[in-house]
């Protein structure tokens, strides 16, 4: 009698097992590449920084160490191994193919003379070409013991001007 309940009770584990794989291992369909909207907008990006920006010198390749990285994805929009002083305004023109919708700025930007133990701050604002005002403005801050200073802006970018806007000079 045990050995037929033993033997009940593995046939109902091993179909336990067997119909749960089923279930969860069907191949989604697959409707062919996903579509993604890109914007017809063209924008700006200005990047103030609060301390003197300069190459890192303990990179691994200090040849290619930059003192401010800009990317957008994996897509990199402004790189720069010079120094860059603090409150000068790194303007980033003609940006455009982002994608409809939500999109993510990543900065990383490495301080010039790192025993200096004060707070650094970046000031990030995405401009639309239609948009005399910033559609996007952050802070990013570093604690003071941070080596380097790196975060992430999001932003909605839409999918073309507004047609109220069409005519619309910003600079009025």
């Amino acid at each position: 009698m045990r050995l037929l309940i033993a033997c009940i009770a593995a046939v109902v584990a091993f179909s336990s097992v067997v119909i749960y794989i089923e279930l969860t291992a069907r191949p989604v369909a697959n409707n062919g590449p996903i579509e993604i909207e890109t914007s017809t907008e063209v924008f700006r990006i200005e990047v103030v920084l609060s301390f003197n920006a300069g190459a890192d010198l303990f990179a691994e390749n200090t040849e290619e160490a930059t003192s401010l990285l800009v990317k957008l994805g994996n897509r990199v929009l402004f790189s720069d191994t010079n120094t860059i002083n603090a409150g000068q305004a790194i303007i980033i023109s003609d940006v455009s193919n982002l994608t409809v919708g939500t999109n993510e700025l990543h900065l990383e930007a490495t301080p010039e003379d790192a025993s200096q133990f004060v707070p650094r701050t970046a000031k990030i604002e995405v401009y639309s070409s239609w948009q005399s005002d910033p559609i996007a403005t952050q802070l990013l801050w570093a604690d003071a013991t941070d080596t380097k200073l790196s975060g992430n802006v999001i932003f909605g970018a839409p999918a073309t001007t507004p047609k109220s806007l069409h005519n619309h000079d910003p600079s009025e």
